[in-house]
């Protein structure tokens, strides 16, 4: 197992549809505001141009977002995108509340993310998307031996 960015939202598992449409457009939000920087950098004329163009291609430098949500048996999901060449999966599960119950003993939705690369940024955008159903509680190395950081559901600031 390798280190992971890790997020996870203090809510019943019963609102994990509730809370899925709420990360999913803040991922699709966050790559096409990443990929409309890089498009203009490059000097294409417009998204779709890049998009489409050889650039883009093998391996695939930017998704138009998220472009393939995945699961075996709807306790677990990967969500799939790809920004400045990194291809990512986003893990998320609603079945496994006595992870982390150190920090917190209650119900949970469980996101995590290979630590690298633009881990901390993503996890960002995640974070954003899901404060407004529950306290999230984030870490940058689940291996570092670091507490959890949490961010309140009403408070703005972080909470050590």
């Amino acid at each position: 197992m390798g280190q992971s960015t890790v997020m996870f939202l203090a809510v019943e598992k019963s609102r994990f549809l509730d809370v899925m449409p709420f990360v999913i457009n803040a991922l699709d939000k966050y790559v096409r505001r990443e990929l409309d920087k890089y498009w203009k950098l490059k000097g294409y004329n417009n998204r779709a141009s890049f998009l489409c163009s050889d650039e883009n291609q093998n391996p695939k430098v930017f998704s138009n977002g998220v472009y393939n949500v995945t699961t075996y048996n709807f306790n677990s999901f990967n969500i799939r995108f790809s920004i400045l060449e990194e291809k990512r999966d986003l893990f998320v599960t609603h079945t496994c509340s006595s992870d982390y119950a150190d920090t917190y003993k209650g119900e949970k939705i469980i996101f995590s993310l290979g630590n690298w690369g633009l881990s901390v940024e993503i996890m960002n955008q995640i974070i954003s998307a899901c404060r407004s159903f529950g306290d999230c509680y984030y870490i940058e190395n689940d291996c570092s031996g670091n507490e959890f950081l949490k961010f309140s559901q009403t408070a703005a600031n972080v909470e050590a």
